[in-house]
């Protein structure tokens, strides 16, 4: 095999390397703010184990968002729904903090929709 022919073996586990990574940075970067925040730690366990759900479900919808000839609008489509799930879920202990009674029923009746 001549050295310029690159094996799955050889590039495979980079591509896993650079998508893990940035989740890692999330994570970390996420429990850091909620200890910041003065959340506790199984609390900060709890939100933070969400960001992992992903890539813990991935083998069950993979093979769907993965089949030949499916659409890529799948991914685009729940975009919102996913960036509305995190802004809940980074959200819920500074909005306790700082928001009066009124407007947090506001915001819990947004993200209830």
């Amino acid at each position: 095999m001549s050295p310029r022919q690159l094996t799955p073996l050889r590039w495979v586990p980079s591509l896993y390397f650079a998508m893990g990574a940035p989740m890692i940075a999330v994570s970390v970067v996420a429990a850091i703010m909620y200890k910041n925040l003065g959340v506790s730690n199984a609390d900060i366990a709890f939100h933070t184990g969400f960001m992992y759900l992903p890539w813990t479900l991935k083998p069950l919808w993979a093979p769907i968002v993965e089949m030949p000839g499916a659409p890529d609008a799948a991914p685009v489509a729940t975009g919102p729904s996913a960036a509305r799930q995190y802004a809940a879920v980074a959200g819920q202990q500074a909005w306790r903090r700082t928001l009066s009674p009124r407007h947090q029923s506001a915001v819990k009746k947004y993200f209830e929709q």
